[in-house]
């Protein structure tokens, strides 16, 4: 008797530019600071953020419930996908 796997979905997604700025200032004072100095704000990136983040759930929300579920991120995939 064969077993049949569910069918799965794998959601491949890049860091938002809010991730990578407090990864590199530590703070979001300092990512804010950063951000004036270039005449930027950090109300623009959080705004990409939230809507990033929202696009990933509505993602998750329209596969089906019985599907296996994957997430990667892009910088972990080779360079040629």
């Amino acid at each position: 008797m064969s077993a049949t796997l569910a069918p799965r979905v794998v959601v491949v997604s890049r860091r938002s530019e809010l991730d990578e700025l407090l990864d590199r200032h530590g703070t979001r004072a300092a990512a804010g600071w950063f951000l004036r100095q270039r005449g930027r704000d950090l109300g623009e990136v959080q705004a990409r953020h939230d809507a990033l983040e929202a696009a990933l759930t509505q993602v998750s929300a329209a596969v089906p419930a019985d599907w296996r579920r994957g997430a990667v991120d892009r910088a972990d995939l080779h360079r040629c996908l």
